[in-house]
């Protein structure tokens, strides 16, 4: 039903961060306001959690997991191919889970967003900052 709500609501996005305050507000946020994201395909790669409305008002952009298992070649391709968004944890959260390797594999890179949370990552052209 929230696909069907989606597809039928130009800028769902942008409002369900507006409206519903989530932990993931700020990105959702962030990407509503980007032109390549807005009215591109490419794939976003979330690490740690999932993310839903990053498929975008069409739902045009595949959501993935960045794994926990997945090695530096596999992450920066995935930053290559389309965003990879990566959460800073708090550490007594990261006591309990193994944490991507996102953050680990993208340390070279600058993130294209970052509001302390979430970092956003492209390698590569294209307009994708």
């Amino acid at each position: 039903t929230i696909a069907f709500v989606a597809r039928e609501a130009p800028n769902y996005v942008q409002r369900n961060a507006h409206h519903f305050t989530t932990y993931a507000a700020p990105v959702e946020l962030y990407f509503a306001s980007q032109p390549a994201w807005v009215h591109g395909d490419a794939p976003i790669f979330v690490a740690f959690d999932m993310i839903g409305p990053l498929a975008g008002d069409s739902l045009r952009h595949p959501v993935g997991l960045v794994t926990t298992g997945e090695n530096c070649h596999d992450v920066i391709f995935q930053a290559e191919q389309g965003w990879v968004v990566a959460q800073v944890l708090p550490s007594v959260i990261l006591s309990l889970v193994t944490p991507s390797p996102a953050l680990r594999c993208l340390a070279h890179v600058e993130p294209i967003f970052n509001n302390g949370v979430f970092h956003v990552y492209h390698i590569g052209p294209g307009p994708f900052a």
